[in-house]
């Protein structure tokens, strides 16, 4: 009986050790971002939109960061241009332009400008999508674990 209390007492220190070591790890994303520096940058595609998240500002004292969010719809992006250059060109034909100044301590937004309404914006209860992300679990994952789209590939062709 003695032995199997040490033996709990063992598992429950381990148990607990990583415990604390997982979930004080920052995720992917937020991990990126304290690496990042201004002008970093990354496009993301959804309901036919493009949404460019750049590093416009980093507080690495206070743990903050000033994020830069524009918004393009999909179709009205020129393919010619690179994300960098059309950001560069003051984002022509933007539908959406605001920055955030994040608490990378406490995922939360501190402070919203719209540059296209050139007004701040009340967002610190809202709900956003880049406070999401810093929370969510987000890992890499090989090119062998990815979803495979798109028909399969020609004899000889390397998927």
């Amino acid at each position: 009986m003695r032995n199997l209390h040490k033996y709990f007492i063992l598992l429950l220190f381990l148990f607990l050790t990583f415990s604390i070591r997982v979930f004080s790890e920052d995720n992917l994303f937020k991990k990126r971002l304290k690496e990042a520096k201004k002008g970093d940058f990354v496009v993301f595609e959804y309901n036919k939109l493009y949404s460019s998240l750049s590093v416009f500002e980093i507080d690495t004292e206070n743990n903050r960061v000033i994020l830069e969010e524009i918004i393009i719809p999909k179709d009205s992006f020129d393919k010619k241009l690179s994300f960098r250059d059309w950001i560069e060109k003051k984002a022509n034909e933007s539908t959406s332009w605001t920055m955030y100044e994040i608490d990378l301590s406490e995922n939360k937004i501190i402070d919203t400008y719209s540059v296209s309404r050139n007004c701040f914006i009340d967002l610190k209860n809202q709900i956003s999508i880049t406070t999401k992300l810093l929370d969510l679990d987000l890992s890499k994952l090989l090119d062998r674990d990815r979803k495979k789209i798109g028909p399969p590939p020609s004899v000889g062709e390397v998927d």
